[in-house]
């Protein structure tokens, strides 16, 4: 992640891993399988759309709260940053690893948000005609320019008591744009 696809050759990678180059061949065909092996497995240890925040929907706003925290938190975190300016470094190059980062990441937590407003509409605690439209909004009004300026190095990552404010103020928004009580 420090060097990027481009920057880092076999020969960096099978001396830090302690292992010879043949070693290192005979798992992967070239450079970008290894690569694409890291990403999917980085995107499946950073996860943060955990079924359990899904369970009770008795309390929305609360709910949003606390994905929209998980989420920010998963955004902001150093090595998902890192990982994030090495995609959008590759992925011109190497489609395949911004599609499998694409589809590891927003598309799957687009799903599993999708899947909470849906059952909040029709549990009549939302308005929500188009949940999938709506969990898109959710995150990119959470994303905002915080994590621009973050991932671009213009400011630190906020502190926790920050970061559930901005998460509150934002969830807030949604929910009245969506009619969550």
């Amino acid at each position: 992640m420090a060097r990027g696809l481009v920057g880092t050759s076999m020969d960096d990678i099978a001396k830090q891993a302690g292992v010879s180059k043949i070693t290192l061949y005979s798992h992967f065909r070239d450079k970008g399988s290894l690569f694409t092996e890291v990403i999917s497995r980085k995107c499946a240890a950073h996860r943060f759309a955990d079924p359990r925040l899904a369970g009770d929907l008795s309390q929305p706003r609360q709910l949003l709260e606390n994905i929209g925290l998980g989420f920010m938190q998963l955004l902001l975190n150093p090595d998902v940053l890192a990982m994030h300016r090495v995609i959008e470094a590759e992925s011109a190059r190497h489609q395949q690893i911004a599609k499998l980062f694409f589809e590891a990441g927003p598309k799957r937590g687009i799903a599993f948000l999708s899947n909470i407003l849906s059952q909040l509409h029709q549990q009549k605690k939302a308005l929500i005609s188009d949940p999938e439209l709506a969990a898109d909004a959710f995150y990119s009004l959470l994303k905002g320019t915080l994590h621009m300026a973050v991932l671009m190095g213009l400011r630190p990552a906020p502190s926790t008591a920050e970061l559930k404010r901005y998460v509150k103020n934002r969830v807030a928004f949604f929910c009245q744009g969506c009619g969550i009580a």
